[in-house]
Order: structure tokens, then C-alpha cells, then sequence
């Protein structure tokens, strides 16, 4: 869903904005630690200098400032934050009790109307345990009895009295839907659908049915008797179409949910040009070489050429204009080795500017490349 601190319309305008504030700390230098960096990397013998909240350099013989604590880790490992990225933590607290079981709605199959954060106990002491354990951020989610279960929420894993002091600021919602086993089971043995997995299937249909009428609608551009698609119920259907609960213009807090992430592609799109266009222009105009110098900056390099532009200019030929630039530095880093000290997820960027050419010597190497060892996963896209 589109992120609630640039939302531009009630579909995911958000009500309940983040108030987090970062803890006050001191400033830390970690001395000797075995680090794992998150990005393939272990660095033995490593420091890591932390000021302000954040992890500002990590290396060997770092020098600390007046003031800065410094600890002896030798023995100790240290990776960065952990993300949960699946977690019910706060809507079914621990110890479980009756009370507090707020994770499902089941009262019907597609509840997109409810958010999870609305059911968040910030003094849950599964908190506290899952801190213990690394985890510093969790994505909150509704449980899987229905459908469409709801909105979730991202939350920073700090003490709180309230849910928006924990709330990511910017983060997108998340979506928990699930189509297995759970919604036949919790719906079928009341009797109601969904009670196989096509009636889950159908369910999904008509729910986004619905949404994509309430999107077009409601999107404030005058609409002059437009063709009907085969997705698409007809005023003439009387119901009787897959879709019969479209409200029209009368705001609809299920269908926001849905609209919401059906436009969530867009959102993204804008984030990307928010955040990254000065730099794509920059990289465009050769200004970024130097970052050739090491893997971390090959790898934002080519990101910034290959990728960023077919989201910021996506169905215009703007889109590609920066990849045979693209191409020529994935050649000049893939000669460096800066893709073999890059981990197999962050691998892949170093290749997809062959992947995206229309040369058949550039495709072939894609293949290769995409069939080393470790790559594996990657090779059906090539």
C-alpha cells in the first residue's frame, strides 16, 4: 500500500501518523567484533562506531571521539537489526490470555476495513523477548482466518505507551491476505463461503472487483459510459454478477483498503522519483564513476540506471534510456570481481543490465551468469 507519510488520496490517507522519536543514546565504538554486515559479508576483527541511533562507519582501528564508550567485543558477533517480517506480536500477546486475542476478525471472509495497529498492546512482553533476540523492527499482521485479514503496520520495537510512538515513520501498510487452508476451514465449518479453495479464489475476484470499480469512481475524472471489461459488473446485473457490493461514491473503508493496493504500484513509482531522480540524473550525466571503486557503490550505481528509471519514467522510453550506460559499468564492475563480493540477493543487480538488453551476446551472458552457482533461483527470468 502506498506509504502514509506521502499519501496523496483517502485511499491511504493515514489518521494515525507515526509519533515515534529515536531513544536518546550515547555514542558506541564495538572493538574486535566478528560483523555480519547483512550484505554477505563477514568482516573479523571489525569495529562498529554507532552515534545518534544509527551505525555511522564500520571498519578496523576506528577512532573514537571525547565521550564515546567504547566496549571490548572480542568473541562477540554483530549483525545489524533484525526485521520481522511476519509478526503477530501485540495483537496476540504472550502470555496468550482471551482478552487480548485481537489478531482475527472473523466475522467475514474479506475484512480489509480493519487495521492491525488498532488491535497493538505496545506493553506486550513478547516485545521485549523478541528485542532480546535481535529484532528491532516487526511488520504487525492480522492473523489468516480470512481472506483478506487487513492492514498491517511496521513498528520500531521500542518501549511505548502508545502504537504510533512505535509506528515506522513512512512505512507502507501491508496487506495479510491467505488462500490456503485456514479461510475454508474457519468459514466452511460455519457453513459459509469460502469452503473450498476455488471459493477462496472467488472471494478474491469479487473483492477486487469491487475495488476497481470504487477506484475508478472515485478517482475524479469524468467518466463517459467507458467500455466494459470482463472484470466488471454491469449496472444491467442486478447483482448478479461476481460483483455486487461496489459502493459507488460513498466512502467505503473495505474498499479503500483494496483500492489502496491496487494503485500501491504508482505510490512506489513516486517514492522512487521523490527520493532518487537527482541521483539518476547525475549517474546519467557519468557523474557518479567514482563509485566504481568499490562493490557497495557499483551496486547503487547500476541500481540507479537499470532499475530506478523504470519506475520513475515507467511507460515512457525514458525508462531505458540509461541502459547501455548501465551495461558498460556492469561490465566494468563484473571485471573488478565486485559482484563476487556481493551476496546472491544483491548479485543479481549486477546482471540484470544483460538480462534487459536486446543483444543476443548480452542475453547469452545473462543465462551464464544466472546459472552460476547460487544464482540458481534467478535463472527462469533470464
Amino acid at each position: 500500500l502506498m506509504p502514509a507519510a506521502t499519501a496523496a488520496s483517502r485511499f491511504t490517507d493515514d489518521p494515525y501518523p507515526s509519533t515515534y522519536k529515536p531513544l536518546p543514546s550515547e555514542p558506541v565504538l564495538l572493538r574486535n567484533a566478528t560483523v555480519l554486515t547483512g550484505t554477505g559479508q563477514r568482516l573479523d576483527g571489525a569495529d562498529v562506531l554507532m552515534r545518534d541511533g544509527r551505525i555511522v562507519q564500520v571498519g578496523t582501528s576506528l577512532q573514537a571521539d571525547a565521550g564515546t564508550r567504547v566496549v571490548d567485543a572480542s568473541g562477540k558477533w554483530v549483525t545489524p537489526g533484525i526485521i520481522d517480517v511476519h509478526s503477530h506480536l501485540g495483537v496476540y500477546p504472550s502470555p496468550g490470555v482471551k482478552a487480548h486475542s485481537d489478531g482475527n476478525e472473523m466475522t467475514a471472509p474479506v475484512t480489509a476495513n480493519v487495521w492491525a495497529e488498532h488491535s497493538v498492546w505496545p506493553q506486550d512482553p513478547g516485545f521485549e523477548t523478541a528485542l532480546a533476540g535481535g529484532i528491532t523492527t516487526l511488520q504487525v499482521l492480522p492473523g489468516s482466518a480470512n481472506l483478506v485479514g487487513g492492514r498491517g503496520v511496521t513498528l520500531r520495537n521500542v518501549p511505548a505507551t502508545t502504537y504510533q510512538a512505535m509506528k515506522f515513520p513512512g512505512a507502507p501498510w501491508g496487506l495479510k491476505m491467505a488462500c490456503g487452508e485456514n479461510p475454508k476451514r474457519v468459514y466452511g465449518g460455519k457453513g459459509v463461503a469460502p469452503s473450498t479453495r476455488m471459493g477462496n479464489v472467488a472471494g478474491y475476484r469479487a473483492a477486487f472487483i469491487d475495488a476497481s470499480e470504487y477506484l475508478r469512481k472515485n478517482s475524479g475524472k469524468p467518466q463517459d459510459k467507458p467500455k466494459r471489461r470482463w472484470w466488471q459488473s454491469s449496472s444491467d446485473d442486478k447483482g448478479s454478477a461476481d460483483s455486487s457490493g461496489d459502493a459507488g461514491g460513498k466512502r467505503d473503508l473495505k474498499l479503500d483498503t483494496l483500492a489502496g493496493a491496487i494503485n500501491g504500484g504508482e505510490a512506489f513509482d513516486r517514492q522512487c522519483e521523490t527520493r532518487f531522480l537527482d541521483a539518476h540524473l547525475l549517474a546519467a550525466r557519468r557523474g557518479c564513476e567514482d563509485w566504481l571503486a568499490s562493490a557497495e557503490g557499483a551496486l547503487a550505481l547500476l541500481v540507479l540506471l537499470d532499475q530506478i528509471p523504470r519506475n520513475i519514467f515507467r511507460g515512457s522510453g525514458h525508462a531505458f534510456a540509461s541502459d547501455g550506460l548501465a551495461r558498460h559499468y556492469a561490465h566494468r564492475a563484473l571485471a573488478a570481481g565486485h559482484d563476487a563480493a556481493t551476496g546472491p540477493s544483491l548479485r543479481a543487480f549486477f546482471y540484470l543490465p544483460f538480462e534487459h538488453s536486446e543483444d543476443m551476446a548480452d542475453q547469452q551472458r545473462a543465462v551464464e551468469l544466472f546459472g552460476a552457482p547460487g544464482m540458481e533461483e534467478y535463472l527462469p527470468y533470464a
